[in-house]
């Protein structure tokens, strides 16, 4: 069931071990598949995704970051159609983050950035499931320290200043 294989992706993204990642997506795929043809037991939810994103923020494999996005963009399509359960949260956004800046790959930090602004401009209008918070913005903070872009010392900075004006303001 459901539960089952999410413990089993949770126990892949705490491995650390080559390919853990991908073999988690591969039984999320696998649940995807028997819930189509009609298995409710085994309908993902937002923690057997999360846990793969996670896996995907853990592992050194390749496109990991990549991947992590797609799993996000999915979801957010399931929970547009009205799957529920699906629907990411700060957990969800942290990952995708982490694993952006772990990429290191060109734009993973402007990307990194784009997604805490959108999970600020998401909680703003009522959205409570993604309050960005401090592991958020250090995750972020993180993305810039490893760009290789120009600026990203001012980006890094500007970013800093911001999540002190929202401590300060009582939002963080």
């Amino acid at each position: 069931n459901a539960v089952t294989c999410t413990s089993a992706i949770n126990v892949l993204a705490r491995s650390g071990e080559e390919g853990s990642a991908t073999k988690a997506h591969e039984i999320l795929l696998r649940m995807e598949t028997h819930y189509r043809e009609g298995n409710d037991e085994m309908k993902p939810d937002v923690i057997s995704y999360s846990s793969v994103i996670d896996a995907y923020a853990k592992s050194n494999e390749k496109f990991s970051a990549e991947k992590s996005l797609e799993l996000l963009n999915h979801m957010i399509s399931l929970h547009e159609l009205g799957h529920t359960d699906v629907k990411p949260n700060t957990r969800t956004y942290c990952s995708v983050i982490t694993a952006l800046g772990r990429s290191r790959s060109y734009g993973a930090a402007d990307t990194a950035q784009k997604i805490l602004n959108d999970m600020e401009t998401m909680h703003a209008i009522g959205n409570d499931d993604v309050a960005p918070n401090t592991i958020i913005f250090n995750a972020c903070l993180d993305a810039w320290s490893k760009s290789s872009f120009i600026f990203k010392a001012d980006r890094a900075q500007k970013l800093l200043r911001r999540m002190e004006e929202e401590y300060d303001a009582g939002n963080i």
